[in-house]
C-alpha cells in the first residue's frame, strides 16, 4: 500500500472515533480508487497508491474538525463522492485521509432555477426532489443516480445536455 502510515492513525481515531474513522486496509483500498483502471496508463501509475484512512463525517460541523485536524497535521486530503470518474481523480498520491462526503447529504434549499446542496447529495436524489417542483436537471450523465453533486462538478460536468445547457 503506497501511503504515508504515520503515527498519526491510532491518534486521528481516538479523536473522531471508530464509527466514523475506517482503518481496515481492504475498505480503505476499494474507497481509495475511482475506475481510473480503464485507462492503461493510469492503471499502471496508480493501481497502489491508497490512503491510510476513510473518515465520512455526518455534518459539517465534523467536516471541520477533520480539515483542522488533517491541515494541522499536515496530512493530505482526498474528498471522494461517489466515485464514478475514471481520472484517478480520487486516487490519494501521499496516503492520507480519503474523505468520503455521501453522509453531507441534505438538501439545503431548492428554488426556481437554482438550489443549495451539501456535498454528497447525488444527482438522482437532486432529479427527483426537482420533479416534484416541475423542475429537472438541465443534463443527465450516464452516472447521475450514484454520482455526488461535489463529486459531479469538480470531476467535469458532462452528460446528455451538456453541449446546449452548459455544466451545472
Amino acid at each position: 500500500m503506497t501511503s504515508i502510515q504515520s503515527d498519526w492513525n491510532q491518534e486521528i481515531v481516538d479523536h473522531f472515533g471508530s464509527d466514523i474513522v475506517k482503518t481496515k486496509e481492504v475498505y480503505v483500498k476499494r474507497m481509495s480508487q475511482d475506475y481510473f483502471w480503464y485507462s492503461p496508463v493510469l492503471k499502471k501509475q496508480l493501481e497502489n497508491r491508497y490512503g491510510d484512512c476513510v473518515i465520512t463525517p455526518r455534518t459539517e460541523q465534523e467536516l471541520t474538525e477533520v480539515i483542522t485536524f488533517a491541515v494541522q497535521r499536515r496530512i493530505p486530503i482526498v474528498p471522494r463522492g461517489g466515485a464514478t470518474g475514471n481520472y484517478g481523480q480520487i486516487i490519494p498520491l501521499r496516503g492520507g485521509i480519503v474523505l468520503d462526503t455521501t453522509k453531507l447529504n441534505k438538501i439545503i434549499k431548492i428554488e426556481s432555477g437554482a438550489g443549495t446542496f451539501q456535498a454528497g447529495v447525488k444527482l438522482g436524489v437532486i432529479e427527483r426532489t426537482l420533479r416534484e417542483t416541475n423542475q429537472e436537471l438541465r443534463f443527465f450523465p450516464s452516472t447521475y443516480m450514484k454520482s455526488t453533486i461535489a463529486g459531479f462538478i469538480a470531476g467535469g460536468t458532462g452528460g446528455i445536455g451538456s453541449i446546449e445547457y452548459g455544466t451545472l
